[in-house]
């Protein structure tokens, strides 16, 4: 009789694996500006500390089972490969850590190959292994109930995003998650025998896929596309599809979705009209933006071949390599990712780095097909029509490994790196691995004597790791807490309480730049309001330090120069400071195709009374964005301020054109273009004037009028 995996001690590791998927997917926090990946943060540090301690428990009881070669060899490359290249990165702080709001520097990269690592190792039965799986599925009810709420428009909270994220926080990486566990879905409705079961299968399956169409997601829905045609031709091949069984229920589920729309047709409207974008691609904003994201990181890619500029450091170096942005853009913008996971891993770790992540992605692959051809052999001359019963059911599983696995790259041609989607994504190929080597006749493996108590340290040690970085976690999450509150308050009413706030969060996160040039921008305002001297120091002191710390945002340096433009204008200083003078050298060899950085700078030379400057800089940013509020009215105040009045007006009745009537802007650039109107009437007038008195017979009429307008 070949021996069997031990199944004792299998409650704990469920319970384990049901807490993580939920919280994971359930944790978000409204009183904070990071409302979603830092609580989910903190949530992945802690289960996983958990889940490694657990893991060295049952290393030191010898009940782990060896990752497969075939997966091994590319996993170890994948890893040492980061570790290797993370010194190189061009800024191993973001390397490390990741971006602010991101987090997918190289120790979230570790934590989620830990994880793969834990659940590849766990010697689980398949029978343990699918109830893994349907509590990774039940995990997601709840953000698909949420996320159906938010389609129809029955969600009590108001969030930036008009599709829904649920609680995932954005439509793409909710659609990818459930692109994830819809193969699963689809594998237990066929294979399930029982008929009150099946009609839940059903529902689910429904449920998840109208939740999918609603996030309007279109690389994850052809992801979840593909991996269900394969399912299902494995299905058909297999000759598990009994219509009787399958169908009615679904169609009873599909008529029951039909109904619940007709009340709401907006979903449905939303949904054909993305659809729709697909045949135009180049009048659809987000795929221009992605483009122009595209190219930057094949600028990365070439300059930077080998060993990559290091993780989440895209953002970083976008404004050196930021091309002429088309007007969909949004304004403002510096992306923290390229929205294509492989140009991703291309720009970050370098194209060794892409390799071998597809490497072990397609090993993982590779390694299911093996298994499902062997689970068919076993069954009677490779034949998939030949198996029954609970070895067809398992197969159908192994397919939905290979399918979630597949639908997931497929996706990831236009996704992006979140905490939530990489702790589903290498869980579940963890348990893809696991699975594999799960077969009832699969050899015990038994890890010598000398290595079980250096690997329960190591894990206990990791373990510790986790908890300490959890807890920084925790403390960053409270500083963003009292920043954002901050943000709601009133710089005149409310400062003493701003104030704490600062002082509060800074004491929690230290010399973070993000903080920093959070805080200088609080008392810029404060500045603004209120022309207080303390405040311009204390801005100028936190946005310096920041500048040092933070060599690549062209923000905090515009910040810098907006508080010396201030401060000019106030008359508080007769001269700028050398930093202000030197963010405005950095800033144009930076960033120079951001009209942000041209229109500060124009400020700041208008400030020093160097119109032509200004004028020259203000009109750079309107080639770059000639549609953008705000510039022409620079323009126009740079020209009123030469003597081109007849131009200013122009570049006033231009501004106003951009503007919504009622607008404070508006009202604004109205009273400008008076009165430069009503100045250029005097001045013609008292022209005329003098050179009647010279020469009464000859009137100023034709050119010559527009001559002397222009002067």
């Amino acid at each position: 009789m070949p021996p069997v995996r031990p199944t004792t001690h299998l409650t704990m590791p469920l319970t384990a694996v049901a807490s993580f998927f939920l919280l994971i997917a359930l944790a978000f926090d409204r009183t904070s500006q990071i409302q979603f990946t830092l609580p989910k943060l903190i949530v992945l540090r802690f289960c996983g500390a958990g889940l490694v301690l657990l893991w060295a428990w049952r290393a030191h009881r010898d009940s782990l089972e060896p990752i497969p070669r075939l997966v091994l060899v590319p996993a170890t490359l994948l890893i040492s490969w980061w570790i290797v290249v993370t010194p190189l990165a061009v800024d191993m702080r973001t390397a490390l850590h990741g971006m602010h709001g991101r987090y997918n520097g190289l120790i979230n990269h570790a934590t989620m190959m830990g994880l793969f690592f834990v659940v590849a190792t766990s010697a689980m039965s398949r029978a343990t292994i699918r109830r893994s799986m349907i509590l990774c599925i039940a995990a997601l009810v709840p953000v698909v109930v949420y996320a159906l709420a938010q389609s129809i428009g029955a969600d009590p909270l108001i969030w930036p995003n008009s599709r829904p994220g649920s609680t995932i926080g954005h439509p793409v990486p909710l659609a990818a998650i459930l692109g994830l566990a819809i193969p699963f879905v689809l594998a237990f409705l066929i294979s399930e025998t029982h008929p009150v079961f099946r009609w839940v299968w059903a529902a689910l399956l429904g449920l998840f896929l109208i939740a999918t169409a609603g996030t309007l997601s279109r690389g994850p829905q052809i992801g979840v596309a593909m991996a269900m045609v394969i399912v299902l031709s494995a299905a058909v091949k297999a000759r598990a599809i009994e219509p009787g069984r399958i169908l009615v229920p679904l169609a009873a589920i599909g008529m029951a979705g039909a109904l619940m729309l007709a009340r709401d047709t907006n979903p449905i409207t939303r949904f054909t009209q993305r659809l729709a974008q697909m045949a135009q691609i180049e009048a659809d904003p987000s795929f221009t933006n992605r483009f122009v994201y595209f190219r930057a990181a094949y600028s990365m890619i070439r300059d930077h071949p080998i060993a990559g500029i290091g993780f989440e450091s895209f953002g970083l170096l976008y404004p050196r390599y930021r091309p002429i942005e088309a007007e969909q853009v949004p304004a403002d913008t510096i992306p923290t990712m390229v929205h294509n996971g492989y140009l991703q891993a291309a720009a970050t770790t370098g194209l060794p780095g892409l390799i071998f992540y597809l490497a072990l992605a397609i090993s993982i692959i590779v390694l299911l097909a093996r298994t499902c051809v062997q689970m068919a052999s076993s069954a009677g001359n490779g034949s998939p029509p030949r198996i029954a019963g609970a070895a067809r059911r398992d197969w159908l599983i192994g397919i939905a490994f290979i399918a979630s696995m597949a639908g997931y790259l497929v996706q990831d041609l236009s996704g992006w790196l979140e905490i939530s989607l990489s702790a589903f994504f290498w869980t579940i190929a963890g348990a893809a691995v696991s699975y594999c080597a799960a077969g009832p006749a699969a050899d015990r493996w038994h890890m010598p004597a000398r290595w079980r108590t250096p690997a329960a340290v190591a894990g206990a040690m990791a373990s510790i790791a986790l908890v300490a970085l959890a807890f920084d976690a925790w403390s960053e999450l409270r500083a963003d807490r009292a920043f954002f509150q901050s943000h709601f308050l009133d710089v005149n009413r409310d400062w003493p309480a701003i104030e704490d706030n600062v002082a509060a969060g800074l004491r929690l996160v230290g010399d973070d730049p993000y903080y920093q040039d959070a805080a200088g921008v609080l008392y810029l305002k404060r500045f603004h309001a209120s022309g207080d001297r303390d405040a311009y120091d204390r801005s100028a002191a936190l946005l310096d330090r920041a500048a040092q710390t933070n060599h690549f945002d062209p923000y905090i340096l515009i910040h810098r120069v907006d508080l010396d433009t201030a401060a000019l204008q106030r008359k508080l200083v007769a001269m700028p400071s050398e930093s202000a003078s030197r963010a405005v050298g950095a800033l144009l060899l930076m960033d120079r195709n951001n009209p942000s950085v041209h229109e500060a700078v124009a400020n700041f030379r208008a400030a020093l009374g160097r119109f032509s400057e200004a004028l020259e800089s203000i009109r750079k940013a309107e080639t770059l964005r000639p549609h953008h509020p705000r510039y022409h009215m620079a323009e126009g105040d740079a020209l009123r301020a030469i003597g081109d009045r007849a131009g200013a007006a122009t570049a006033y009745r231009l501004e106003a054109t951009l503007l919504t009537t009622g607008d404070p802007d508006w009202l604004t650039v109205e009273r400008k273009l008076v009165v430069t109107l009503v100045e250029a009437e005097r001045s013609i007038t008292l022209l005329q004037t003098r050179i009647g008195s010279y020469c009464p017979a000859a009137p100023v009429v034709g050119p010559r009028s527009r001559v002397v307008a222009k002067d």
